[in-house]
């Protein structure tokens, strides 16, 4: 409880002092009269603590401590500013938030904390700069800062900040709420700091003895102030039955000389020693200890980025801990809690009373917890959070794989800038290929039980975080870039249902991320670029973004071509399908692939109304580049067919010529009704559809890149021994394909070959091996590569002419097909160009 129970729940003399209380009928509410109990406490605790004359106001809490700080220092002063760190805590009312460091505290609530100045811990300079202004009431510490992370104030920076606050005339306010009161061996811990001059000490938790609220402010006499006395009150705060027992506290701590102080002392070096020889033991689980007395805590270790995404998301937003502490406390039934301010100290703050037995106890827990973490064995460790008794279940410890290397830097190689690149789990199976090793291994029973905790879990944390950091992604020149996975465990299903404004706010957020690790380009990945409209309604950045969505659709088309062209030689008299054609990757994947097929049909959603008029616009810009290449000597399908059906695409007639001349994006229509009336065939050479069932069965090769979220396309329709690139994220075909149609090939689309094998942690993304992994990741790190500026790929309508830039640009630096996807690797090992491709194509 914070440091509130210095002598566990319901102490025997606490409650024999209240249950005497009751019993004698003494008061308890007497305002204004004088209450008996009220005066002894406050003599007791001037006479205690290191100002020898002065006064004593009792609050209700901490944080009430702290308000009547900063109001004596403001009445005595006339200053209005009050300064403290920005990793100190001093609770939770208007002026306490204020102060707090953190500013969660204070910004949901609209607190003005003009007022309120920050100064980093043990930064001397930094504070005399504050303190030099001459316009700082109070300067408020912590000796150790618990909610800060357990963390030990040196003597060295208490003993500056006191002597200069007296330098500049600015009260020097000790917070004691939680060390005070025996906690570090001392009533007053600041006893032990001699060249220390507080001018105003708060107390508050252990002054209850656990039963009851109460605090208490003890300040210098001479900062007591005529205004302070006449117009600060509180009903509650000096009533008689309170104090009784803060008096019954006092005499705990000091009966028998002091003999409880002394064990404290005692008992917390013996704690001290045992947790430092933990940290010894278990460098790969603990990162140090910190704090003093019976106020330590143990610093986890970084939980590894590189074997689980999971455990990185749950690292970065600070529920390693709670995890943690939920283990000790259903595994070993001790009660541990976080610390507010620093994620990852697991808070180890025991009652005054506690014994060896009991530190040995937790110590024992500790090593637990150490050999489980250092064996990676997370699956063990988190198993109770499903109600499944780790020692019960198997997590596979065996098929645990080493943590996947990284590459370093080269040591001759340029780095040639940064990257952040957006992800998120694009089908349920990848919440499980998200998690600790061995948790994929277990019996269907207890796979669904963690299904549906991770359901609720990722339901209410979605928030974005760093889970990789890749040090080098080695081009075939040798230099390399540096980059960073951000990833939420949003579905595509959960992401498109956010609300417009929460969409916004996600993104924001990613983008926050990437800002603070100061990327040269981010990319967006999956369904991030599809709830941003392709990258046109994103946040206020200044970092250039791309989408991927030039390279998915170029090396779909370059894979769907080279497939087809293993299995049949040729792709001239072949169909092909392009389904999702009015996308930005469909769009580009059409036309691309186009050029090396005599017939083209082109797929929209049936949902919608403008299907066909986003693909009369494709279809117009694929006859536009047919002729384009014929007349320029380059081969292609389309224009070879338009040849057949009497469009003379070499000395185009001056009408034609007109057409090709003047067509963009906005009067490609134009050359479609021309090629329609000369020759009435239109629909043999590219077709349009929106009925799959009609159309797929005459397709020969088929690329699909919708962003309909699931597999939705009917196994069945295929024709015999077709080709099928599915370039969707899920995926457009149920995962049952091949079982379902040996006949067809398939292979995943949108899919790279790296220059060097890298795997981006155990999952890989998407479960990828390290030899290849998405185009729209490539994209991103090619452009960082190339050092290009400016935005790419944003929008539906994309410039095929920059997409091939970028994937010549990919095949310089070493990024291509990959190998092993296709059924004769042979004929694809000599594809390396874009003219080699049509060599070997057409």
């Amino acid at each position: 409880q914070y440091g509130a129970l210095p002598f566990g729940h319901n102490a025997e003399k606490i409650s024999n002092r209240v249950t005497n209380f009751l019993a004698n009928k003494e008061p308890s509410v007497v305002q204004p009269l004088v209450s008996q109990e009220a005066e002894r406490l406050a003599q007791r605790l001037i006479d205690f603590s290191p100002i020898e004359k002065g006064y004593c106001t009792f609050t209700n809490s901490g944080a009430e401590s702290v308000e009547v700080a900063i109001k004596l220092a403001r009445s005595y002063t006339g200053r209005q500013k009050i300064l403290s760190t920005k990793t100190g805590f001093h609770g939770k009312t208007l002026g306490a938030a204020s102060a707090t460091g953190n500013y969660k505290y204070s910004s949901p609530f609209l607190i003005d904390t003009q007022a309120f100045q920050h100064v980093d811990v043990e930064d001397i300079e930094g504070l005399e700069n504050k303190l030099k202004q001459g316009d700082i009431a109070a300067l408020l510490l912590e000796i150790v800062q618990g909610e800060g992370g357990m963390r030990l104030l040196s003597a060295e920076y208490l003993n500056k900040a006191s002597d200069l606050c007296q330098q500049y005339g600015t009260l020097l306010v000790i917070d004691e709420v939680q060390t005070g009161l025996g906690r570090l061996g001392e009533i007053f811990s600041l006893n032990t700091y001699t060249e220390v001059k507080a001018d105003i000490i708060c107390l508050a938790k252990a002054l209850g003895g656990g039963l009851v609220s109460l605090g208490a402010v003890v300040c210098r006499h001479k900062i007591w102030t005529e205004n302070f006395g006449l117009y600060h009150s509180s009903t509650f705060a000096n009533n008689n039955f309170s104090c009784a027992v803060g008096n019954a506290v006092l005499d705990c701590l000091t009966e028998n000389n002091s003999q409880l102080l002394d064990h404290v002392k005692s008992l917390s070096s013996y704690l001290k020693e045992q947790l430092e020889q933990v940290l010894e033991d278990f460098p790969l689980a603990y990162a140090s200890v910190e704090g003093d007395g019976l106020m330590l805590g143990i610093k986890l270790a970084n939980w590894p980025q590189e074997h689980s995404y999971f455990l990185a998301h749950a690292d970065f937003h600070g529920l390693a801990v709670p995890m943690v502490c939920g283990y000790l406390l259903n595994k070993h039934k001790i009660l541990t809690a976080p610390v507010f301010n620093h994620h990852a100290v697991i808070r180890i703050e025991p009652n005054l009373t506690v014994s060896k037995e009991h530190v040995d106890k937790l110590v024992d827990a500790l090593v637990d917890i150490g050999q489980l973490i250092s064996k990676r064995s997370f699956g063990n460790l988190l198993s109770y959070m499903v109600d499944l008794p780790c020692e019960q279940v198997s997590y596979g410890e065996d098929l645990i794989k080493p943590d996947p290397i990284l590459p370093l830097p080269p040591k001759d190689g340029k780095c040639l800038g940064s990257f952040a690149f957006l992800i998120h789990p694009t089908m349920n199976d990848d919440l499980l290929r998200i998690m600790p090793d061995g948790i994929n291994q277990l019996s269907s029973e207890h796979l669904e039980l963690w299904q549906q905790w991770m359901k609720s879990w990722f339901s209410k944390r979605f928030e974005p975080a760093p889970v990789l950091y890749a040090p080098a992604v080695i081009n075939s020149d040798g230099d390399y870039v540096e980059g960073w996975l951000i990833s939420c465990p949003l579905t595509p299903e959960k992401m498109m249902r956010l609300r417009k404004t929460d969409r916004e706010l996600l993104m924001e957020r990613y983008f926050a991320i990437a800002e603070q690790l100061g990327v040269d380009r981010v990319g967006l990945g999956a369904f991030t670029s599809i709830i941003t409209r392709g990258g046109t309604d994103l946040p206020e950045r200044e970092v250039p973004v791309t989408t991927g969505n030039s390279l998915t659709g170029m090396i779909s088309a370059k894979g769907a071509v080279a497939a087809a062209t293993s299995r049949w030689g040729s792709c001239a008299n072949k169909t092909l399908a392009v389904i999702g054609a009015g996308g930005a990757v469909g769009r580009i994947a059409a036309i691309e692939a186009s050029r090396n097929f005599e017939k083209v049909i082109l797929f929209g959603n049936p949902k919608n109304p403008k299907a066909l008029i986003g693909l009369d616009e494709v279809r117009g810009e694929i006859l536009w580049r047919a002729i384009k290449d014929i007349k320029e000597g380059m081969p292609n399908a389309v224009g070879a067919n338009l040849i057949k059906f009497g469009v003379d695409c070499v000395n185009c007639k001056p009408e034609l010529a007109l057409i090709m001349k003047q067509a963009c994006a906005d009067n490609y229509l134009a050359l479609v009704d021309y090629i329609d009336n000369e020759t009435h065939a239109l629909n043999e050479i590219i077709a349009m559809s929106v009925c799959l069932e009609t159309n797929i069965p005459e397709c020969d090769v088929l690329i699909s890149a919708t962003s309909n979220g699931k597999g939705f396309i009917d196994s069945t329709l295929l024709a015999d021994n077709a080709v099928v690139c599915d370039a969707a994220r899920p995926p457009d075909f149920s995962k049952g394909l091949r079982n379902e149609r040996p006949d067809v090939h398939a292979f995943e689309g949108g899919i790279v070959k790296l220059p060097e094998p890298i795997a981006f942690g155990k999952s890989n993304i998407l479960g990828f091996s390290p030899e290849v992994n998405l185009a729209c990741l490539s994209e991103t790190i090619i452009l960082t590569m190339g050092q290009l500026s400016g935005d790419f790929s944003l929008g539906k309508e994309l410039d095929i002419n920059d997409a091939r830039k970028i994937y010549d640009l990919s095949i310089k630096f070493g990024f291509n097909l990959p190998e092993d996807c296709y059924s004769v690797p042979l004929i694809l090992k000599t594809i390396r160009t874009e003219q080699i491709v049509f060599k070997e194509v057409l």
